[in-house]
């Protein structure tokens, strides 16, 4: 259950600085370069929705969720969002993550995935995941949003930077 619904509205360049939007459901929403900074989002579903630029820097996203459409392959898009020290502990997303610093996050026990398209295969290009905390994460899947495990998938490990990250076994 959701306590509010902001489900298809355009929200590009909002300001949304530490907003209460918990059970807040998002789908296809487009926040262009919106401002989430320190805001609440946890159980949040951000299903198919446009994040391009937005700031996430310090939002609480635990069990977050965006979906994939399996119908026609939508996906929310996150390209160069902020999540720089966001708590995406168990969040569940699927999207682009291009350009995406998640710089001091904490991403413990997520699933983060990308379905490529022909036209887009770099869905990871440039992310970085600088300080981050990765324990028990799976980074980079493409299967179900259960997870397949802690891991860091291979087409992420070789377009985004890590340093001084804290890997899904524990390892930095």
């Amino acid at each position: 259950d959701y306590e509010s619904v902001l489900a298809g509205s355009n929200f590009s360049q909002a300001n949304f600085n530490s907003a209460n939007l918990t059970k807040t459901k998002m789908v296809g929403v487009i926040a262009k370069s919106a401002n989430f900074m320190n805001a609440n989002l946890t159980h949040s579903d951000l299903t198919q929705s446009n994040f391009r630029e937005a700031n996430f820097a310090k939002a609480k996203l635990p069990r977050a969720k965006a979906q994939i459409d399996r119908m026609h392959g939508f996906q929310a898009d996150f390209t160069a969002a902020n999540f720089s020290g966001a708590d995406l502990t168990k969040a569940r997303l699927t999207g682009t993550f291009k350009n995406v610093s998640f710089r001091n996050a904490s991403l413990r026990d997520a699933i983060l995935q990308s379905r490529p398209t022909p036209k887009q295969q770099k869905m990871w290009l440039n992310a970085d995941f600088t300080n981050a905390d990765l324990t028990g994460a799976d980074i980079g899947g493409r299967g179900s949003l259960r997870g397949s495990g802690k891991q860091v998938h291979d087409d992420v490990m070789q377009q985004a930077k890590f340093c001084r990250t804290k890997m899904p076994d524990g390892t930095v």
